[in-house]
């Protein structure tokens, strides 16, 4: 058995959960020129992950339901577009609303749309079952 008879699919899959998982985890190493930046304590960054982790739970029903209906392809391509707009949006934010809706909501949803609850069903259709 070969690892180069995986689908396509499977090495898509591993690409972006590495992406957009790996991004996530590196948030930590950024907690304090971003207080620097804002004039504030670690406290307002680790609100705005706190946040970041609640939209990210509280929409992958939505998102669920939504690869149902139209797709993971299209709900993973949204949510990166969310993604790469919450970090861009991170990258400019001056004022401590604009990180909470960048790095909090935005991030958030590009997560759920881009994480474990998607990629992984999206792979799961087109493994062939002497594989799992």
């Amino acid at each position: 058995m070969s690892i180069f008879r995986f689908p396509l699919m499977v090495w898509l899959g591993i690409g972006i959960l590495i992406i957009s998982l790996g991004i996530r985890q590196s948030f930590g190493i950024f907690m304090m020129p971003i207080s620097d930046t804002f004039q504030s304590g670690r406290e307002f960054f680790s609100l705005a992950i706190a946040v970041q982790n609640l939209m990210f739970g509280m929409f992958q029903p939505f998102i669920g339901m939504a690869a149902d209906r139209f797709g993971a392809k299209r709900i993973v391509a949204l949510g990166g577009i969310a993604y790469a707009l919450g970090l861009y949006l991170t990258s400019i934010a001056t004022s401590s609303g604009v990180l909470f809706l960048s790095i909090g909501v935005l991030v958030g949803l590009g997560l759920s749309a881009t994480s474990y609850v998607i990629v992984l069903g999206a792979v799961a259709k087109v493994v062939p079952a002497e594989h799992t």
